[in-house]
């Protein structure tokens, strides 16, 4: 493939739209004054991340990338 796109899926519609980080778990002031710069990321799970590691590197394997979510071209 030349390119992935990730879009919502219909059980996503109506999620509401958050910063791509939370200022109150991670608040470096160079990220926080280029924030308006940064991608979006939904309220759903499935549109989380948390900066942890630990965490991710367990789920991130698991993502299922036939998901409606990926579009390939």
């Amino acid at each position: 493939m030349r390119q992935v796109e990730v879009r919502l899926r219909p059980e996503d519609k109506g999620m509401k739209i958050l910063p791509w980080m939370d200022p109150e778990n991670f608040n470096p002031g160079y990220l926080m004054r280029a924030m308006h710069l940064m991608p979006k990321r939904g309220s759903n799970a499935i549109w989380q991340h948390t900066q942890d590691y630990w965490k991710e590197r367990n789920e991130l394997p698991a993502v299922n990338l036939d998901g409606k979510e990926f579009k390939y071209g």
